[in-house]
């Protein structure tokens, strides 16, 4: 009788081990990331819409534009200005010269 009680005990715990759930709860699902990021080519301050020259100067009459950036496939402009008081800013534009938030 002990023997049949230890058998029995033994199948149920075999059984235990190898009953599997192979649900996943996507922590092991292979995925990738991508970041998109504008890309930005350094253009000549005197190629710098006129629209958007005239907007930086009515916000920055005293600011001094550093170096400009174009990006081709958006139109947007990255400005790096400096103000009167030595700090540096990173504005970005549209050709328009409408203000854009980054």
């Amino acid at each position: 009788m002990n023997k049949l009680f230890l058998m029995l005990g033994f199948s149920l715990m075999s059984m235990t081990v190898v009953a599997q759930n192979n649900e996943t709860d996507g922590e092991d699902e292979d995925f990738e990331v991508m970041e998109v990021k504008d890309v930005f080519t350094e253009i000549a301050i005197k190629d710098v819409p006129k629209n958007v020259s005239r907007n930086l100067k009515s916000g920055y009459p005293n600011g001094t534009l550093t170096k400009a950036f174009n990006n081709q496939t958006t139109t947007k402009y990255k400005l790096h200005l400096t103000t009167q008081e030595g700090e540096e800013l990173h504005l970005f534009m549209d050709p328009e010269g409408v203000w854009l938030e980054m």
